[in-house]
């Protein structure tokens, strides 16, 4: 029929502070059309909008619910969520697990240690996280001792 159900339909648009690098001439950024018709969106239509906390002032424009998912200090839900994720991967990938055991005999406090680590230095970066422990994985980062100094 080419209509579109009204049931319930979710616009994502991912980087929205991409589009304002690429700002038109004249008329409206992406973020301003947004804002300005947003009002006329059906009820059943939902947006999802990511932007980079360094320029949260895109979305001040529009009265969307902010989550932060790059400050661990404002949420220690995001803490948790990476370090469950760092323990299913360990888990799920014993490979991870014995490389970093391999040459340490302390082995549950060297993996509370690098949870930690890896928290701490991810900043809510789930790529950060998932990358270190591919790099773990295939031996292209080598844990040496508990500092984890490269």
């Amino acid at each position: 029929t080419g209509k579109i159900p009204a049931s319930l339909c979710i616009i994502v648009l991912d980087g929205l502070c991409e589009a304002e690098q690429h700002r038109p001439d004249c008329g409206d950024t992406l973020a301003s059309f947004i804002a300005k018709h947003l009002n006329q969106f059906p009820s059943w239509l939902k947006i999802v909008c990511t932007v980079r906390s360094s320029m949260l002032d895109i979305s001040r424009l529009m009265p969307f619910h902010n989550i932060c998912l790059d400050n661990t200090g404002a949420d220690e839900r995001l803490i948790k969520d990476l370090s469950d994720y760092i323990a299913s991967c360990m888990k799920a990938n014993p490979k991870i697990f014995s490389k970093i055991h391999n040459r340490n005999k302390m082995k549950k406090s060297l993996t509370t240690k690098l949870t930690s680590f890896l928290v701490s230095r991810a900043n809510g970066s789930f790529l950060y996280v998932k990358l270190v422990l591919d790099f773990i994985e295939r031996g292209s980062l080598v844990i040496k001792s508990g500092s984890f100094k490269v």
